[in-house]
């Protein structure tokens, strides 16, 4: 096999395992994987959690474009150093895969009547998100007070949350227990205090708010709210941690 048609094979091979990779996830988070399986990638979770999917699907095509530019750079001035370079993202890439292929595996999806609506959960992720979004802005930068913010989470997710998979509905709150909102509504206020400068004094004082206004609800923090087993707001009241991750 000649070089060029080598270096063409490796690209494409590096693209398609992108590809899979973005389906395994979607597959992990929204259509049936193991319990506690969340976006490892903090930058990837922080755009999902804003943009939702399609903002995902950008972020990932970009950072694919991004290594087989600089990969087929290398190509130009040195083939086998190229052909090296593309053969060891695709490894990579390849190890990315079978390993979330196998998380995948390890706990099939339950039978979902409505799997074939794929547009539709599309949809409902989105505005699930954009409203979640809103949400957390009014709170973080004052505009409306955590009590508000709660009952206006409390309704999107009693509205959009039917129409998302089931593994998904599992993760959030029950829209019945208000600690288990605020708690979940400080977790995401937490995440996108941490990416954004100058927005820890907010999530200080959203913290005070909290404690006088939700004493028994766990501040679930950013960092270690997603890392296994049911989430922290789960576990106050309610109905147990549900049925799939």
């Amino acid at each position: 096999m000649c070089g060029g048609h080598r270096q063409l094979v490796l690209a494409g091979c590096l693209a398609s395992l992108e590809a899979a990779d973005l389906l395994l996830t979607y597959l992990l988070l929204e259509g049936g994987g193991p319990s506690g399986v969340f976006e490892a990638n903090p930058l990837a979770a922080a755009v999902l959690l804003r943009h939702g999917w399609a903002g995902l699907t950008a972020f990932k095509a970009l950072c694919s474009a991004v290594a087989l530019a600089a990969a087929l750079l290398v190509c130009r001035r040195d083939a086998a150093a190229g052909a090296r370079l593309l053969g060891g993202l695709s490894t990579v890439m390849l190890t990315v895969v079978g390993y979330n292929g196998a998380l995948l595996a390890r706990s099939p999806a339950p039978v979902d009547p409505d799997a074939g609506r794929l547009d539709d959960r599309l949809a409902a992720v989105r505005r699930f998100s954009e409203r979640r979004h809103d949400i957390c802005l009014a709170v973080l930068e004052g505009r409306e007070g955590l009590a508000a913010g709660v009952l206006r989470l409390r309704v999107c997710l009693e509205e959009v949350g039917p129409d998302l998979a089931a593994p998904a509905r599992a993760h959030l709150p029950d829209p019945g227990e208000p600690g288990q909102v605020a708690s979940y509504l400080y977790h995401l206020c937490g995440l996108r205090a941490r990416d954004c400068q100058g927005r820890q004094p907010q999530l200080r004082r959203l913290a005070r708010q909290m404690d006088r206004l939700y004493p028994g609800a766990p501040r679930a923090e950013a960092r270690r709210a997603l890392s296994g087993g049911p989430p922290p707001w789960r576990q106050l009241g309610g109905p147990p941690g549900g049925t799939g991750g």
